[in-house]
This record gives C-alpha cells, sequence and structure tokens, in this order.
C-alpha cells in the first residue's frame, strides 16, 4: 500500500524535535509512513537517525512534536509501549546476552510465551525466511551474522508488527544473506506491515526501497521517489556543502622507510581455538611493509578467531607469528601494541570503546603506555582532552556534547572516532574487521583514504571484511577464509567478486604463504 491508498498513514510524526543541550539532534521532523511501504532513511553519521529512530521507539522522549499511529496521536513513553503499538527495531548494536541461549534471549523479549509457543513460531520464522539459528546455542558462540539474525527473528516474532525498524542490518552479511534479507522484508512489506530502512548502502537502498527520507543535521533535507532518482542526488541531500570531509591522515615516522617492500609479517601454519569463531586450520600468509591484505568470508567461517589471534587476545604457538622474524605468537596485547601494533574490532560499543566511558577516558585507554599522557603512573588529563579534541576536530566526530559517552554516539560517528584513535600515531601494523561498517559514503571514503595513507606511510593493514567491493577496492592482495582455511592470497581486480565467492563457499582454499 502506499499513500495514494485510502486510510490513514501507518505512521505519521508532525515537527518532532529533541535536543542534547544545545544541540538539536532532531529538528521539527515531520513525515508519513504507509502501510507495507519500505521506506529508506538516510544521512551522514551524525545526521539524526538513530536518534529519530530511538523517539519512535521510546527510547527516548521528545521534546516538542507529535506522533500519530493509525490515525491516532499516541504517546511512546518505552519499548514496551512501542512493541504493543506494532513497532519492532532491530538495532545496528546488538542486545543481546551472550552468556543466554537463543532461546533465553528470545523468551526475554518475549515474555509471557510458553516454550512450546516460543519453539513453534521461533521455527515458523526461520522456516519462512530461511534464517539458520539453533534455539539451544549460546549467543557467545555465534557469528556476528548470526548475532543479527538473532535481532531480526526476536522482532518478527513479536504478536503483531506493524512498523519493523532496522538499523544498519546488511553491515555484517553477505551478499547472499542480504539477498534472502531483502525477500524477507518484501514479504513483511507485502502483508501490510510498513519498514523503515536505514541505510548508507545506496545500491541497497535502491535495490529495496520506494522512497528516501534524507536528514542533514537534524533537519529533514528531502523526501524523495526512489524511481528515476540517482544516486548523486540523494548524496547531494545528505552532505552538508559548507562542510569539509574528515581527514583521519597518519602521522609518518620521522625516520623516512627507504626499502618499502621488506618482508615483515610471516603467519605460518596458524592453528587456534576461538570461543566466538570455528577454530583456524594451518592458516599461513606473509606481508611486507606497504601491504594492504583482504581477508574475505562468510560469518563464522574463521574471522574472529583470526582477528583474535592477529591482535593478541587469543595467544597460539610462538612462531605461528613471526615479526621482523621474531616470535610472537605467544605474545598478548600489550606487547605487540609497544611494538605498535593496533586493532579495530568488529564490535565497537564494549569491544573497541565502552559504553559508559567519555570520549576522552575512550581514547586514554588506548594510549595509557604513551608517555605524553602516562608518566610515572600519573594520567595527564589536560593533554589527554587537548588531543581528543583534535582527534574529534579532524575526524568530524559530532557529538551531543563535549562530555558525551559513547553510547550516546552513534555507530557510524562512534567508528569515525575509533579509527582516527588508532591511526592517530601511525601504527607498523593494524588489523581491522570491517571497518567501514556503518558509515555514511563521506566517511567511508575517508576511512579507506586513511588506511592506504597508513599504507603508503609503511605500515602493513590487514582488512578482514564482509563487503566485498571493499575488499576489491581497498586491498592489494585478497583470500578467503572458509571453515578456518585460508585461500592463497592474490590481487583482484573489478571483476573478481565470483572468484571471491568460489573461495567463499569453499573452492581453492589451499593455505598458501
Amino acid at each position: 500500500m502506499n499513500k495514494n491508498a485510502s486510510g490513514p498513514p501507518r505512521l505519521e510524526l508532525i515537527g518532532l524535535s529533541r535536543s542534547f543541550g544545545a544541540m538539536r539532534a532532531v529538528d521539527a521532523v515531520s513525515l508519513a509512513v504507509w502501510p507495507g511501504e519500505i521506506c529508506a532513511v538516510l544521512g551522514e553519521n551524525g545526521a539524526g537517525k538513530s536518534t529519530l529512530m530511538n523517539l519512535l521507539y521510546g527510547v527516548l522522549t521528545a521534546d516538542d512534536g507529535a506522533m500519530v499511529w493509525n490515525g491516532r496521536e499516541v504517546m511512546v513513553s518505552d519499548p514496551r509501549a512501542a512493541q504493543a503499538l506494532g513497532i519492532g527495531m532491530v538495532f545496528q548494536h546488538f542486545s543481546v546476552l551472550e552468556t543466554m541461549t537463543v532461546e533465553d534471549n528470545i523468551a526475554l523479549a518475549l515474555p509471557g510465551l510458553d516454550p512450546k509457543a516460543l519453539q513453534q513460531r521461533f521455527s515458523t520464522i526461520c522456516d519462512r525466511y530461511r534464517l539458520a539459528l539453533d534455539l539451544d546455542a549460546p549467543v557467545r558462540d555465534l557469528s556476528v551474522g548470526e548475532r543479527q539474525r538473532l535481532e531480526i527473528v526476536r522482532c518478527l516474532m513479536q504478536p503483531k508488527i506493524e512498523l519493523l525498524i532496522l538499523d544498519e542490518p546488511t553491515s555484517v552479511l553477505t551478499p547472499t544473506e542480504v539477498e534472502q534479507l531483502f525477500g524477507l522484508l518484501r514479504e513483511v512489506a507485502a502483508d501490510g506491515c510498513s519498514v523503515l530502512f536505514i541505510s548508507h548502502k545506496l545500491p541497497e537502498v535502491f535495490a529495496l526501497c520506494s522512497r528516501a527520507l534524507v536528514l542533514r543535521r537534524g533537519a529533514v533535507s528531502g523526501d524523495v521517489p526512489l524511481e528515476g532518482a540517482d544516486q548523486d542526488l540523494l548524496l547531494s541531500l545528505m552532505m552538508d556543502r559548507g562542510a569539509t570531509a574528515p581527514a583521519m591522515s597518519v602521522t609518518d615516522s620521522p625516520k623516512k622507510r627507504q626499502h618499502r617492500s621488506r618482508q615483515r609479517l610471516r603467519v605460518q601454519n596458524l592453528s587456534a581455538d576461538c570461543a566466538l569463531a570455528p577454530g583456524l586450520d594451518a592458516v599461513s600468509f606473509d606481508a611486507c611493509e606497504g601491504d594492504i591484505i583482504g581477508i574475505a568470508g562468510v560469518a563464522g567461517s574463521g574471522q574472529d578467531g583470526l582477528m583474535a589471534a592477529l591482535s593478541g587476545e587469543q595467544l597460539s604457538a610462538p612462531e605461528s607469528i613471526q615479526w621482523d622474524g621474531s616470535n610472537l605468537g605467544s605474545q598478548g596485547i600489550r606487547e605487540r601494541r609497544t611494538m605498535g601494533w593496533r586493532s579495530l574490532p568488529i564490535n565497537r560499543l564494549g569491544h573497541a570503546a565502552c559504553p559508559a566511558l567519555n570520549m576522552p577516558s575512550n581514547f586514554l585507554l588506548t594510549h595509557m603506555q604513551n608517555e605524553r599522557f602516562v608518566r610515572r603512573g600519573w594520567i595527564h588529563w589536560r593533554s589527554i582532552w587537548e588531543a581528543t579534541a583534535m582527534l574529534v576536530k579532524a575526524a568530524d566526530v559530532r557529538m551531543t556534547s563535549p562530555v558525551a559517552s559513547a553510547n550516546q554516539l552513534s555507530g557510524g560517528t562512534l567508528q569515525k572516532f575509533i579509527v582516527a584513535r588508532e591511526l592517530m600515531d601511525r601504527p607498523e601494523l593494524l588489523c581491522c574487521y570491517n571497518p567501514s561498517w556503518g558509515v555514511d559514503p563521506g566517511a567511508r571514503t575517508a576511512i579507506h583514504d586513511a588506511l592506504r595513507s597508513a599504507a603508503a606511510a609503511g605500515s602493513i593493514v590487514i582488512v578482514i571484511s564482509e563487503d566485498l567491493d571493499e575488499l576489491i577496492e581497498l586491498c592489494t592482495r585478497v583470500g578467503a577464509l572458509y571453515q578456518g582455511r585460508l585461500s592463497r592470497l592474490q590481487p583482484l581486480g573489478p571483476a573478481s567478486v565470483e572468484t571471491l565467492g568460489r573461495w567463499m563457499t569453499g573452492q581453492e582454499t589451499e593455505s598458501a604463504a
């Protein structure tokens, strides 16, 4: 159904506003969403998308304006009230409890549903939409993609769904999983459920949505039917023409490097078990100064284990990881960071940043060994605040206040901060997992440029990503993981998605140095 059909809109907002101190995060937003419509919500990081969705779902309350639901003005005071109306939301940052099973997490979200009815409804939803999940599986054992599928299934299992809000739902999905999700959303919409789809991937928006609501600095800058529109139009509405692109450049070492091609990293027969992923099976590869190595793979193929082994969170045999000829596999995070190794984990809220801490404190978390900030056991907060302020300005990190905590930032905004923090002093090696997950096109370009800049300065950059386009456009050599085994690494061109796809499904996965 669309706005030309009879009856009221499913959802109508009239002048909705929300401020945080002096910052107006949502500025007099008015919109209408119709039954059965799939509408995109677009905007740069910090444009107000997440704040607006949190107002709809009752996580936040509005300062001004009205919300009309099926022709009746309502007040959504909390998420339970939103669910009672028929609103479900899949958050970008996962809201599942790792110590519980899939079934326990669903039961917490749907109180009053007896176990037999829960199992039957779970089975029906998973079978209908081809979403593979095990009710008995502990969440801590699920891959990132499986955790996101749990979020979606849990939302669809609500007794009544009339509006489904999805915040960057495809960020950690493979192309096949994205197609399955889109099929699911089209079927849900065909049953009359409205869908609000937040994404920075404009090709996906055109493939799925009929209309796009564009926000810029908290206000509506466009309400665009997508038939006949193009990406340039949407980008022009998203971008603040007066703003400059964020510059997350790295500081090169004063000592100029003369041999950019010398080998520094050797991974050989790396086999490790990780609680979050299948064990690695004799993974081997080499990397030289200036390399940007890409690692593809469907969710759960060993990416978490590889990330943990390279960062030092998971120890391995000493000789399995060598740096400048020295064995490093049994060295932990602190020792590797001392040597200039840095990492960007996929779970930015809770792993890369502490949710309750403000940004200077989060900056300090990975710079405690720097004598500029911690000297003889004393923390020099003035230097930390000054460095954080410079980083925030350079990376265009838009915060609601100077003392905002990490959980008050949008996902993309927090990612920009984390990337800039880890690149502030040029690392010797940077291992990152889905580095541009959930960021807008401008920030994605800035992050990629920063990674290229680091490599040009002599860093080794390892990019583990489920975004094949990202790997192909960014990396010098690419391989794929399948059930813990790594294919050979080789240069790839724009037409190499099919090759990667074969590797990701187990074809040509012979480990090679």
